[in-house]
């Protein structure tokens, strides 16, 4: 026993030393005239474009082994052979059917330099394009497809730019619900010795489907409420679009926290296509505070409440509070969504604002309703709004006013980023009526257009305009309160001056604010890194009530801190048409637009 284990052990042995010879060997052994090891292989193209040469090298066998360690001359003389004819077939796609190819290869420096000398020739034309998409004639974005269709007979034949074509049709067609659209002929005819080729595109959409049954799994809301979201009905043409337009319908209102809209298996007989809408329901109470600082309102406070879903169609409940040195605001507003959720509302609301600057000291209380609409771009305001004021300004003390106001707005704003923008515009036109025969003091007539546009000039740099023009028309101005009299000064005002410092006086000298206002910005920001700025800005213009204006300036150096909230600025303002063109300091926060 013992010795047939010492006859295995043995044998073992000497296997492990004959191993380790061969082993040894091959290490120090190589196949005869192959390179070392290092080297590689350096290709070179001559005579072709970038594009193309990528496309060579991207489709050749000696550029794929071109790092392989196992490299001799017999495989690198078989690639380099074999690239000829790779070269001519990969040329094929950009039109280049009888190209020539001269080729080196050559052996320096522990590398193989293989060399091609390119001579594309003529290029193919196409000289006859048969594109037709039969079945839905009159879809619009399949004819769009058709005019955008970048082969034109006469132009080189590129199989890239045909392939795409292709592409792109079959992606439209299934985005509008032709889910059985086929090519019934699809073919590209090349004759080399003629420089030609004959390509026919035809597509047979089949039926176009529809929109199926539409299932929402979600909780808290009723059917019929979310149903008002959706932007098509069943039975309707099917399209992709609308899919997405439904997404941001849901996901931009305040009632879902997360939104996920999917289709199901197309039904072939019926021609349909089922949707599923999944929703998560925001949590119902919603409460916020902060506090900050800003040189026209001083230190501020300021909390909000919010019901999201005060019953199962979607009325909802806001309450805010803002508390500052200067001005202090509460207001209670109750919203019921109308036929577009996302975006429209009615509202009855009241409010209460209190202000005591050194210009005015006003207490308002306010109750009144609002309809607000999305009209393309636009957001429309329609309201009405009684409120009593009363006020201190100037000489005039004690006095109280009492309006039914009809309001009207536009707005829209355009921008590449609101918080932080590049290039965009806001424009913001407000109306304002009452009729003394009508619960009101006096009659009042009033327009208020604000507007701000900011453009890029450089990489780093932009220029921010900024204007502001109000005009009213009034009986007894000393009945109009000074929430509705225009004043100027201030950090979005005339920057360099104190809020609402400027402005027509009475005859004691007291700014009480004009029936009309003129004001006009210019600046330059200049990004820096870490998200800071420069700035530079000239302010001009004045609240009145006569022509010509007496127009001031202000004119300053800022800083700016980008923030995700929007900027910090810090802004060092001077008084131009005050003696000894006094400084001042505006700080403010907020998105640009």
């Amino acid at each position: 026993m013992v010795a047939r284990i010492f006859s295995g052990l043995t044998l073992i042995a000497g296997y492990a030393f004959i191993f380790s010879l061969l082993a040894s060997a091959l290490a120090d052994t190589h196949v005869a005239g192959a390179a070392a090891p290092s080297a590689r292989i350096e290709t070179t193209f001559v005579g072709v474009p970038d594009e193309i040469e990528q496309s060579l090298r991207a489709a050749l066998s000696i550029e794929e082994q071109k790092a392989s360690r196992f490299l001799n001359d017999p495989i690198v003389d078989r690639l380099h052979k074999r690239a000829g004819t790779e070269i001519i077939q990969a040329l094929q796609p950009f039109g280049y059917y009888r190209p020539s190819v001269d080729s080196d290869l050559a052996f320096a420096e522990s590398k193989w330099i293989a060399t091609y000398r390119i001579e594309l020739g003529v290029p193919v034309i196409i000289r006859e394009l048969d594109v037709r998409i039969e079945g839905a004639m009159d879809d619009a974005a399949l004819n769009d497809w058709r005019q955008r269709l970048p082969l034109r007979a006469g132009d080189t034949l590129r199989h890239d730019v045909y392939e795409q074509a292709k592409t792109e049709l079959l992606r439209i067609a299934n985005a509008r619900g032709y889910r059985e659209g086929h090519f019934t002929r699809r073919t590209i005819r090349v004759f080399p010795n003629q420089d030609a080729a004959d390509i026919a595109l035809i597509f047979d959409t089949g039926p176009r489907y529809r929109f199926g049954k539409i299932e929402f799994a979600q909780t808290g809301f009723a059917p019929e409420f979310l149903q008002r979201f959706l932007p098509f009905k069943t039975g309707d043409p099917y399209d992709n679009n609308r899919l997405m337009e439904l997404y941001r319908s849901y996901a931009s209102s305040a009632y879902f926290a997360a939104t996920e809209v999917r289709v199901g298996d197309a039904n072939r007989e019926q021609k349909t296509i089922p949707v599923l809408v999944r929703l998560e329901t925001r949590k119902r109470y919603r409460y916020t505070a902060g506090a900050g600082y800003g040189t026209d309102t001083g230190a501020r406070i300021k909390g909000g409440f919010e019901n999201r879903r005060l019953n199962s169609r979607g009325h909802r409940l806001l309450a805010n509070l803002l508390l500052s040195e200067i001005r202090s605001i509460a207001s209670v507003e109750y919203r019921v969504p109308l036929k577009k959720p996302a975006s429209d509302y009615f509202s009855v609301n009241t409010g209460y604002l209190r202000e005591d600057s050194d210009t005015a000291n006003l207490e308002n209380r306010s109750i009144g309703a609002r309809w607000i609409q999305q009209m393309g771009p636009w957001q429309r305001t329609l309201g009405l709004s009684w409120g009593r004021e009363q006020f201190d300004i100037g000489a005039t003390k004690d006095q109280a006013s009492e309006l039914l106001l009809a309001i009207g707005g536009l707005q829209r704003v355009r921008a590449d980023d609101r918080m932080n923008t590049r290039n965009g515009w806001r424009l913001a036109i407000e109306l304002k009526g009452a009729l003394e025969a009508i619960a009101s003091d006096t009659d009042l007539a009033q327009v208020l257009v604000q507007s701000k546009y900011v453009h890029a000039t450089s990489e780093r740099g932009k220029v921010i305009l900024r204007g502001d023009i109000g005009i009213t028309s009034v009986d007894d101005f000393s009945l109009l309160p000074p929430s509705l009299r225009f004043f100027a000064g201030g950090d979005t005002s005339l920057r360099g001056y104190r809020y609402q410092s400027l402005g027509p006086v009475d005859s004691s000298g007291e700014v009480v604010g004009g029936k009309h206002l003129a004001i006009a910005s210019l600046e330059y920001e200049h990004r820096l890194d870490k998200g800071f700025s420069l700035a530079a800005f000239y302010d001009y213009g004045n609240a009145f009530n006569e022509l010509p204006i007496d127009a001031v300036a202000g004119a300053g150096l800022g800083l700016r801190w980008r923030l995700p909230i929007g900027a910090l600025r810090l802004d060092v303002a001077f008084a131009l048409d005050r003696p000894g063109n006094p400084a001042r300091l505006h700080l403010t926060i907020g998105p640009d637009l």
